[in-house]
């Protein structure tokens, strides 16, 4: 009976082998989870600081287009480095009002990533063109 009572009171120390490579697993999966969520909300910013870049480059370039400082053409901004813009006429001149033009302003980042650049569509009324009667 004595035995019996040993076992009774016996207290269990530490964890088991099973146990800590159950809690081992787990921790590394969530590590796991973790450095890829870190690594996605990167690229994701980076994206987006891009786009914000190529977005302010466009606006830019077109308010130098409405001023008539900007023409038809492409090339690469100084700074930032590596962005490129190209200013296309979209629509020839209508035959009725030759003084409206559509031009198309677009921005690349460096990547040249489409998904990221910018793109605005202006139309402008040019006051030096008399109109045909």
């Amino acid at each position: 009976m004595r035995c019996a009572e040993r076992h009774e009171f016996h207290v269990r120390r530490g964890f088991t082998l099973v146990e800590v490579v159950a809690s081992l697993a787990i921790l590394g999966a969530v590590v796991v989870g973790l450095l890829t969520l870190r690594d996605s909300a990167t690229a994701a910013h980076a994206a987006a600081a891009q786009m914000l870049t190529s977005t302010r480059l466009c606006s830019s370039k077109a308010a130098e287009l409405r001023a008539g400082r900007a023409f038809e053409g492409r090339g690469r901004y100084e700074s930032p480095e590596g962005y490129e813009w190209r200013v296309e006429q979209l629509v020839p001149p209508h035959a009725d009002m030759p003084q409206l033009k559509a031009y198309a302003v677009t921005v690349l980042p460096p990547t040249g990533d489409e998904k990221v650049s910018s793109r605005v569509v202006l139309w402008l009324c040019s006051a030096d063109t008399e109109p045909v009667q």
